[in-house]
């Protein structure tokens, strides 16, 4: 946001703006996260002295922005982004405006048309914000500040607004259903939810249970081994509640929509929540709840999976299991590998001659895997993540 700050390094954006995500592909969905933009704008003397508004359309989902270094304002799902501009702000010659985007879900960026971004003035004039546009997409996990007040991200205002009222009640468990608006924070989720079940706890009563929905199937299907935020999340869930004696969690990998991020079927996340339930919330004898992974242990060039949790033996629906990788310690390092069932609560993944010692199994990865490995309950094992010991 520096005037002075050296942005030739940067990419160019295209002239029309619009979702980022369409610079780069046909799809509105993509890059999420935040995004920093730049241009420059040059006026008269006689302009830079007028009353002024930065206009910059539609900004899609939270906008704040500078111009020559000095904030204006901020949007936060606002069919509008408009900000009157203080006295002083504006010179003559070259004026630098910076805006930083953050977005969790689609058409993200400043989406409106190109001619409703200008810096319009009191008597009616204006100077189109025509660009060449400027941007830099910040990395997982390091984000500038949000607006404190925005419904959706704001520092505090879920907590304040929704938590903090209802302190003096008690609850018998919480249900926690969310991640996918986290992805860009998939490093972090693991120990974020660890603090929610501590500072919730402190609030409602230090045995609260927890009850956590895995993330469901929803994105583009799989056809090789990939990186996946929402798989992220999904490992980070299952290690969250697994470390923790009073959490537990359902799995939905099966019951999503890929192409709705609000799937339909509520009932099956209930029936499953309620069967969780009765077991880690009411004492009664667990119930099932589908393969869940163990440990997975390197013996004879091959990797051993070993499940718990399970209603009769492993099976595996049209053939053998599938969905199973072998990773060296790397990013795209895993491979899909043959698996077969060895016992009723084992899994078996021949190494390829001459493939190294895997180091990790993933199973069940990606947006929208298709994965078969199931046992007497019919319901699906769970997505994760192992070293291999």
């Amino acid at each position: 946001m520096v005037p002075s700050y050296d942005a030739s390094g940067w990419a160019v954006a295209p002239a029309a703006l619009g979702p980022w995500a369409l610079w780069k592909s046909s799809s509105p969905d993509g890059f999420t996260g935040q995004m920093w933009l730049r241009t420059e704008v040059t006026l008269t003397a006689e302009q830079a002295a007028r009353q002024a508004t930065l206009d910059l359309g539609t900004a899609n989902e939270e906008e704040q922005s500078w111009v020559n270094g000095q904030p204006v304002g901020g949007s936060s799902w606002q069919p509008e982004a408009r900000h009157p501009l203080p006295a002083g702000v504006l010179r003559a010659g070259a004026n630098v405006i910076v805006a930083n985007i953050f977005c969790s879900w689609r058409n993200c960026g400043l989406t409106g048309p190109a001619a409703s971004r200008a810096l319009r003035f009191a008597d009616g004039s204006a100077v189109p914000l025509a660009g060449p546009w400027r941007y830099r997409e910040m990395a997982n996990g390091a984000i500038a500040p949000q607006l404190p007040w925005g419904p959706a991200h704001g520092v505090a205002v879920a907590y304040n607004g929704m938590i903090a009222p209802i302190g003096p009640y008690a609850f018998r468990a919480a249900l926690w259903y969310q991640g996918e608006s986290d992805v860009h924070f998939a490093p972090l989720y693991a120990t974020t939810l660890t603090a929610l079940f501590a500072d919730w706890r402190a609030r409602f009563g230090p045995d609260l249970p927890f009850l956590v929905v895995q993330l469901p199937n929803f994105g583009p299907l799989v056809t090789e081994p990939v990186h996946s935020d929402i798989a992220d999340i999904r490992e980070a869930q299952r290690r969250a509640t697994v470390a923790d004696r009073n959490a537990a969690y359902i799995v939905t990998i099966d019951i999503g929509d890929r192409h709705d991020i609000h799937p339909t079927n509520k009932q099956e996340v209930g029936r499953r929540l309620a069967a969780a339930a009765r077991g880690l919330v009411y004492g009664e004898a667990p119930q099932p709840g589908g393969p869940r992974p163990v440990a997975a242990t390197w013996a004879g060039e091959a990797v051993t999976v070993r499940f718990a949790g399970l209603k009769g033996a492993l099976t595996s629906f049209s053939g053998a299991p599938n969905a199973f990788e072998l990773c060296g310690a790397g990013e795209g390092s895993c491979r899909f590998v043959a698996a077969r069932i060895a016992g009723p609560d084992r899994v078996l993944l021949p190494l390829a001659s001459g493939a190294p010692r895997p180091l990790r199994v993933r199973y069940c990865w990606g947006d929208s895997p298709i994965c078969t490995l199931s046992d007497g309950s019919a319901l699906p094992a769970s997505p994760f993540e192992l070293p291999v010991e």
